[in-house]
């Protein structure tokens, strides 16, 4: 039986493949290799990266030194910036809704010899007006439309003419672009710089019939709340037979071209019976 048990504790031969358990014990002083966890490095010194304290498979060799800590490389576009003395722009929020623009942004690789590098030698990226661009790139508001019947005193805009009818109007007076007011004065003044031919053309063809006054003035509501249309027809039909003070001025500024077409035709009568 003595034989047998140290028979039992012989230590296999070399290459044999098998490795003998360590002694009870034997592996609680033994420190754990680094990267394995369980124990901080000393203060100031960077920690190994994961799998640093591993062997490196057979025929692979070692990472160069200080390939695990290189600096980042430096981008073409902060290149380009640097050599231009720029900085990366910033995207700024606006505060309010802005109008859709249909630009595109202009690369950072097409910046050398643009007018962006120009226009930033005089005024930098960095002091941009944005308030200033806000104010007159921002979308503008659009009031909702007051229903009839609403309650809190809401004001309607009232209607007599007939919608077509009041949209000719509302054409003829987007061309004029003057308020009711001052073509009532020029006309009963027959100022032709204010209301040269074809302005008083195109009033005429617009000019209010008696239906149309006798309809504005019978209503006694509120005038502030009438139409446009009906606001231009109550300023013409105040003064007394404007409609044949405004033919005599188109007759005047019509005159002179007529007094020339005439003239070319009795010449040519006084050469052809002369």
């Amino acid at each position: 039986a003595i034989e047998s048990s140290a028979a039992l504790a012989v230590p296999p031969p070399p290459g044999s493949g098998a490795v003998p358990p360590p002694p009870p014990g034997a592996m609680a002083n033994i420190p754990p290799p680094p990267g394995a966890g369980g124990v901080p490095p000393p203060p100031g010194m960077i920690p190994p990266p994961p799998g640093a304290g591993m062997a490196l498979p057979p025929g692979v060799p070692p990472p160069p030194p200080g390939m695990l800590f290189m600096a980042p490389q430096e981008s073409v576009e902060d290149k380009i910036l640097k050599e231009l003395n720029l900085k990366q722009p910033q995207e700024d929020n606006p505060k309010v809704k802005m109008k859709r623009l249909h630009w595109s942004k202009v690369p950072i690789k097409l910046l050398p010899g643009s007018v962006w590098v120009e226009i930033n030698k005089n005024r930098p990226f960095g002091t941009f007006e944005t308030d200033s661009f806000e104010e007159q790139f921002a979308e503008r508001k659009v009031g909702k439309k007051k229903k009839k019947g609403g309650g809190g005193g809401s004001k309607t805009t009232v209607k007599l003419v007939e919608s077509k009818r009041d949209q000719n109007v509302k054409i003829a007076l987007n061309a004029l672009k003057m308020p009711p007011e001052r073509i009532l004065s020029a006309l009963t003044g027959m100022h032709s710089d204010v209301l040269p031919l074809d302005s008083v053309q195109r009033l005429k063809g617009v000019f209010p019939s008696a239906e149309e006054l006798k309809m504005v003035y019978a209503y006694k509501g509120d005038v502030s709340l009438l139409g446009t249309t009906e606001k231009l027809f109550r300023t013409l039909g105040s003064v007394h037979g404007l409609q044949t003070r405004l033919e005599i001025f188109q007759f005047m500024l019509e005159f002179p071209a007529q007094k020339k077409s005439l003239l070319a035709n009795l010449e040519d009568s006084y050469t052809a019976f002369g």
